[in-house]
């Protein structure tokens, strides 16, 4: 169990960082597909739908049946934003250890 909760961790925080970093901002202009997002901010489309599922399930974004996706404005998300922002001592901490982490 312990394992798990680790790798769950591992994986989720890039996640974040790169929703907030680069998705955010583009949903926030307005609804979109993953297609058109891939083609805004050159994320590739498999992992960009990975990242998108995963704001859907914390409650960031929502889908319609039509593939759109849409921010869900909350103080949760708008804490996540603070936090991770690019220009945030916090994000950069993050980043470094992932770059020095041998998975």
């Amino acid at each position: 169990r312990n394992a798990f909760l680790l790798v769950h961790g591992y994986v989720c925080m890039p996640l974040l960082l790169e929703f907030v970093q680069s998705i955010l901002p583009r949903l926030e202009r307005s609804p979109a597909t993953a297609a058109e997002i891939s083609i805004v901010t050159g994320a590739n489309l498999g992992p960009l739908q990975v990242i998108l599922r995963t704001a859907c399930v914390m409650g960031y974004v929502k889908q319609d049946v039509r593939g759109v996706f849409e921010v869900l404005r909350s103080s949760q998300l708008d804490v996540l934003r603070k936090l991770l922002a690019k220009s945030t001592r916090t994000s950069a901490c993050l980043r470094r250890i992932y770059e020095l982490a041998q998975p």
